[in-house]
């Protein structure tokens, strides 16, 4: 999805390519989709600089990978403007399982939880749930720096549907 040259070869990280996607959904993509200057975005934006986060979220809606990783940092961005959507979580982690094996989890375990899958490909898993949570999930090769160990890993950006 986010396969430039710079990506494969390694100079983007998997943190970069999270905020890739925050910013493609956020205020650029909203304003594009505006039909005029006098009118609001259709999207709601975020507007607001995010915070870091200290510690994982646990997000009831999402479930607990359940395979040997490790929460290395992560984001969370305020509600949407209009206050019709949750805040955005930011998360990346590196796991010892094989980014196959962690794609499979992801897709398998959200489609438990009952979320529908909008995408889905061999390093991407999307998907909505009733509520109008969204998910995403990036898996790729394990962030450099880390555990020698590491085989893979993966970027859960999620949003809550309700504020």
């Amino acid at each position: 999805m986010f396969k430039s040259s710079l990506a494969k070869e390694g100079l983007l990280s998997k943190l970069a390519l999270a905020l890739a996607l925050v910013i493609a959904s956020g205020p650029l993509a909203a304003f594009a989709q505006s039909p005029s200057q006098n009118q609001p975005p259709v999207n709601p934006t975020i507007t607001a600089a995010p915070d870091k986060l200290k510690e994982k979220v646990s997000v009831p809606e999402l479930p607990e990978y359940t395979g040997k990783s490790k929460y290395l940092h992560g984001l969370i961005y305020p509600s949407s403007t209009d206050n019709k959507k949750g805040p955005t979580y930011v998360m990346v982690f590196n796991t010892k399982e094989s980014e196959n094996q962690v794609r499979d989890w992801w897709l398998n375990s959200l489609r438990q939880y009952r979320w529908n899958i909008t995408y889905s490909s061999a390093d991407v898993v999307q998907g909505t749930n009733k509520d109008g949570s969204s998910c995403i999930v990036q898996i790729g090769g394990p962030v450099i720096g880390q555990a020698k160990d590491d085989k893979s890993s993966y970027v859960i950006r999620y949003q809550a549907g309700k504020p």
